[in-house]
Parts: C-alpha cells; sequence; structure tokens
C-alpha cells in the first residue's frame, strides 16, 4: 500500500521511484493538485505537444471506453520514446479502466491522475494505494510552514530573499489553497517588480483586502478599549459580509498571543521579545501590541480568552445569530480593555 501524505509530498515528488508508474493526485486544494499533477508531468521529459509522447485524457473519455486507458498506455511511439498520459477525472468513475490498466505493467509510461476529494474508502483512491507500482499523493490545505516554502521558493527565483516577519505577514495574509496563494504572490512580484526588496507596506498594499484589515482594525480596537471605533468598525464590515466566526477566531488568537507574551514578561523577558517570538507584522502593530500587552493584566487576558472561547462555540451552535454574538464579546473586551486602561 503506498499513499504520501500531503507533508511528505514534495520531497517525494521530486526523485519518484522509477517502479512507479501510476500517480494519483488529490485532494480538498484544487490548486495544489494541479501544482503537483504539472510536477510530475514535466518532470518526466517528453513533449506535452507531441502527441506520440503524451496525451490528455478527461474521466468522460475513459469512463466511455474502458479500454482506452490501457491502450494509450501501451501505445509504442515511432522512435520507441517515453510516454506520457495526464488524466483530469472530474465526476466520472475511471476505476474499471484502471483495473484494466493494472493488470499489465505498461513499460517507459507514467500516468498522472488528477482528481478532487476522495475518502479513504473511495474506490479509486483504495485501487492506486493497493498497487505496488502506483501511489496516491495527498493534497490538503497548506499550512503555514509550507506556504513558506512556497513563498521562499518563489521569490528567490525573482530576485528577492523574503524572509523573517515580512514573509510570515505574507503566509498570514495569502489563504491556504496553493493556486489562488501562488496567483497574489505572482501579483505582489509584478508590483515589485524593479526592486531591490519587498517590505511590510508592499504585502499590505497589494495582497491584504478590506476585510482583512477590517479585523485586524476592530481585534486592535477592542483590546484598546476603543469602544467606539469598534462600533464603527463592527457596523460598516458586517454590512459589507465579514465572517462573524472567523473575527471572533482572530480575536481568540490575538488574546492567547497577548497572554503567552505577558506571562513570559513576570519571568524577566520584555514584552517586546517576547511578541517578536510570536507574531509578524508591521513594526506598528507589533507595538501596538506591546502596548495592550502592558496594560492588560494576565487575569484579564485569561478572562478574554474564555469570553472569545465561548462566543466561537456560540456562533457554530447558532450561526443565525453569529453577528451579535461576536459584537457583544468584542464589545465585553472593548469595556474590559478601557477598565484596563484606567
Amino acid at each position: 500500500m503506498v499513499a504520501i501524505k500531503s507533508s511528505e509530498a514534495e520531497q517525494f515528488l521530486a526523485n519518484p521511484p522509477p517502479h512507479i508508474f501510476f500517480f494519483l493526485v488529490f485532494g480538498a486544494n484544487a490548486g495544489l493538485v494541479s501544482e503537483r499533477a504539472r510536477a510530475l508531468v514535466t518532470g518526466f521529459g517528453v513533449s506535452l505537444q507531441d502527441p506520440f509522447q503524451s496525451t490528455r485524457l478527461s474521466g468522460d473519455d475513459i469512463a466511455s471506453d474502458p479500454e482506452r486507458l490501457a491502450d494509450e498506455a501501451h501505445t509504442i511511439g515511432l522512435f520507441g520514446d517515453k510516454r506520457l498520459i495526464w488524466v483530469s477525472v472530474g465526476a466520472k468513475n475511471i476505476t474499471p479502466a484502471c483495473e484494466v490498466l493494472f493488470s499489465s505493467h505498461p513499460e517507459n509510461c507514467r500516468i498522472v491522475v488528477e482528481a478532487g476529494a476522495l475518502k479513504k474508502d473511495a474506490p479509486l483512491r483504495k485501487l492506486a494505494e493497493q498497487q505496488k507500482t502506483a501511489v496516491a499523493v495527498e493534497c490538503y490545505p497548506d499550512d503555514a510552514s509550507s506556504l513558506l516554502r512556497m513563498v521562499d521558493r518563489e521569490t528567490k527565483a525573482a530576485g528577492f530573499d523574503l524572509q523573517g516577519p515580512v514573509g510570515e505577514l505574507l503566509v498570514s495574509l495569502m489563504g491556504d489553497d496553493r493556486l489562488a496563494a501562488k496567483a497574489e504572490l505572482e501579483k505582489l512580484l509584478l508590483y515589485c517588480h524593479g526592486r531591490s526588496e519587498i517590505g511590510f507596506d508592499d504585502i499590505l498594499a497589494c495582497i491584504a483586502d478590506a476585510t482583512v484589515m477590517a479585523m485586524d482594525d476592530a481585534v486592535g480596537a477592542a483590546f484598546s478599549g476603543k469602544i467606539g471605533t469598534l462600533d464603527e468598525i463592527l457596523t460598516r464590515s458586517f454590512d459589507t459580509g465579514m465572517d462573524a466566526g472567523t473575527l471572533l477566531g482572530q480575536a481568540l488568537r490575538h488574546a492567547i498571543v497577548l497572554h503567552r507574551a505577558k506571562l513570559e514578561s513576570e519571568t524577566g523577558r520584555s514584552i517586546e521579545q517576547a511578541l517578536e517570538r510570536t507574531t509578524w507584522g508591521p513594526p506598528q502593530a507589533r507595538r501596538e501590541m506591546a502596548t495592550q500587552a502592558k496594560n492588560w493584566t494576565t487575569g484579564g487576558l485569561s478572562r478574554a480568552i474564555e469570553i472569545l472561547a465561548e462566543g466561537v462555540r456560540r456562533t457554530r451552535r447558532d450561526p443565525n445569530l453569529a453577528a451579535p454574538l461576536a459584537a457583544r464579546a468584542l464589545w465585553s473586551i472593548a469595556q474590559a480593555g478601557r477598565n484596563q486602561r484606567r
């Protein structure tokens, strides 16, 4: 049984074993599925424009003629070259065609199959995982570390060295879909073309959308005790579709970071040093967080975490009341924040 976890896929696909000829690339992250499939295709060393070397098939092509996949795999080019078959499954069931294929091992052939999210008991996934000459490659949403690697690779290729807090800020704004993240990165690189470096302001101007910035402003206002500013932001943002659950989740993470920094400051480390290890963003944002951490007590932040965690739970239980529940939780934080400053 050969199944490659999403976190192990890049290393595996960089140098796949020579006996593997069938690659099922699947998952909920359509952009990552596309990227990894294309890497397997281009890495095989055949011309995608030469019909004697490569062919593209759809799920419809194979489902309507289950023997076609095996026939294409055993087709020998005029000069005995390698053969590549690139398949986009769609919603079709191609398992019967793959069963025919695996009954005989095609030589000098690579088959790359792109599919969507497949459960563990999905017939195509089970079949691929049971074959010694096949592999099933998971493509699930990126985590921060995998996006950081992608950002580092792409920016270095463009002549930039984007590491540390600047790179972390970029990743925090990109989302977890690889295709969308790469599009955002390409936009940023085009925006900064001809520059010697990429800074915080470039990222905020090019990547951060109004919703992200509004959430940051709302959370900052709440923890700074600015009730009037918070009311204005929430009224405007909920009217334009801000997700209340996401806002509360961001506020909860903010409270946890402040709480950890406050605890570390009690052991002799400065607030600024503690925040430097756990946050990223423009210097002004860090300074505001440091001020908040100094104004709040450890007990007050503990209570804030409880309020926000309960708010997250309640919005999940009753999504129809998510906006007023989120507003009430943040008002409580803002009131507490104003009291902390006194």
